[in-house]
């Protein structure tokens, strides 16, 4: 899959993940454009595996638009299982 810069974003869910998951929107767009992004269709919306900058695992749930942008839905530290999977496609690094 491949995304363009800029993610398309709503106030009320940057709100949220800062709020709730403690996770900033920078963090969410250095999951999308990193050097081992894992993107997974699951019905009507994707998710997306990564790490940010510092080391951060994140999982991400966006949909996508038109003309290759993604909008994100929610995001949060994933859980083990999320890591481990992530890890396994990734290559185990």
């Amino acid at each position: 899959m491949r995304l363009d810069p800029p993610l398309v974003w709503e106030q009320q869910i940057m709100g949220k993940l800062l709020q709730k998951h403690k996770v900033t929107p920078e963090e969410v767009e250095e999951v999308f454009f990193d050097d081992w992004p894992h993107f997974k269709k699951h019905e009507e919306v994707y998710h997306a595996y990564g790490q940010t900058l510092p080391g951060r695992y994140l999982f991400v749930v966006f949909l996508s638009l038109d003309g290759g942008k993604a909008k994100p839905i929610t995001a949060y530290e994933m859980t083990r299982k999320q890591r481990n999977y992530y890890q396994r496609v990734k290559g185990g690094n």
